[in-house]
């Protein structure tokens, strides 16, 4: 920092700063100094070589392989989100650029729209900015991010998971800053994502929640479950995933129906529909209905085999893109194009 404040006065002896810096992070402590050596000396390296266009390239190039390197050579580190941009070179790349030089290395790294316009905050008013390219995808930093239908909605972060079929807005749990939440997901530990619906209902209620819990081996071992509410807190779907091989697999699908969506069921029990579907590896598929108020009558059960099970597998998701754990319900398998082996209607329960 005093290398960077005596360069800015222009004073001769920030070279000597810079050097002092460099030789300082070679001696750091152990638990400060990689981070020292692969992230804070090759920017130190970057900014000395401003006004030498040759040179600036070389240690560019070398500087982003460090920041690759640094945040490539763990789990942890790949999820966290200071990883995805280098801000401390694009700042150095920004000061070459005020210096008259280019930036001639293409990488994700470096926004290149904020390198070409580095005024965009002061041109665009804020409807431009949350509809122009630099507000669409994850913004993990921030907790922000698509919902399942695109739109940006903030992701909260809880250790522990609300009551599924109660009011989401009182759950009550102490939520994780996103460093914590993504630390935590890294490590396998449980963790529950929820999605703040967007509409104008108040209080706003949960778009979804997914609960993950680890299983008995390792981070990829691990059981999910997602809930879907609609706007007024109502609990209309369930989905449960299990770890096979490395992968999560989709076991059931659990769809809610009510008389009336648009009042605040606080309970599954206000269901008048219950209709749930379980699939298993070796393509059988089971769809149970249940009619609530036909309290004296037995569910309705299909029985299939030979399901297409391939679109009921997915991949542990990067921390932060949550909308692959949520498909849609026309995304599942189409049980009429299986082979129906058992039809049990409804029937006296007594």
């Amino acid at each position: 920092m005093r290398a960077l404040q005596s360069r800015a006065r222009d004073e001769f002896t920030w070279f000597d700063l810079a050097a002092a810096a460099v030789e300082a992070a070679a001696v750091a402590p152990e638990d400060v100094r990689e981070e020292a050596l692969y992230l804070d000396v090759p920017v130190i390296g970057l900014i000395v070589a401003i006004g030498d266009q040759e040179a600036f390239t070389e240690q560019l190039g070398s500087a982003l392989e460090a920041h690759r390197a640094y945040y490539s050579k763990n789990e942890y580190r790949t999820c966290r989100s200071d990883g995805f941009v280098s801000i401390p070179i694009l700042a150095a790349c920004c000061m070459a650029i005020d210096d008259g030089m280019t930036i001639d290395i293409e990488t994700d790294y470096l926004p290149r729209y904020l390198l070409d316009h580095p005024a965009w905050m002061f041109e665009l008013d804020d409807t431009e900015v949350f509809s122009s390219g630099l507000a669409n995808g994850v913004r993990v930093d921030d907790g922000v991010g698509p919902n399942a239908c695109g739109s940006m909605q903030p992701f909260h972060y809880t250790a522990t998971p609300p009551i599924p079929d109660t009011n989401p807005a009182d759950g009550g749990l102490e939520r994780l800053s996103v460093a914590d939440a993504e630390f935590r997901y890294a490590s396998g530990a449980e963790l529950c994502v929820t999605a703040d619906n967007a509409s104008d209902v108040k209080p706003f209620y949960e778009q979804w929640s997914l609960h993950i819990r680890p299983g008995s081996s390792g981070v990829d071992d691990c059981y999910v479950t997602a809930y879907y509410y609609e706007a007024t807190g109502t609990l209309s779907r369930i989905v449960r995933f299990e770890p096979h091989d490395r992968r999560l697999f989709l076991v059931e699908d659990t769809v809610y129906l009510y008389e009336d969506n648009e009042l605040p069921h606080q309970s599954v029990d206000s269901a008048e529909d219950i209709a749930s579907a379980t699939f298993t590896l070796d393509g059988d598929l089971k769809v149970v209905t249940t009619t609530v108020y036909d309290g004296d009558l037995g569910p309705d059960v299909l029985e299939y085999t030979n399901i297409d099970t391939s679109g009921l597998w997915f991949d542990r998701p990067a921390f932060g893109d949550w909308g692959r754990l949520l498909p849609e319900p026309e995304d599942l398998p189409d049980p009429e194009e299986g082979v129906l082996v058992r039809h049990t209607g409804k029937k006296p329960l007594r």
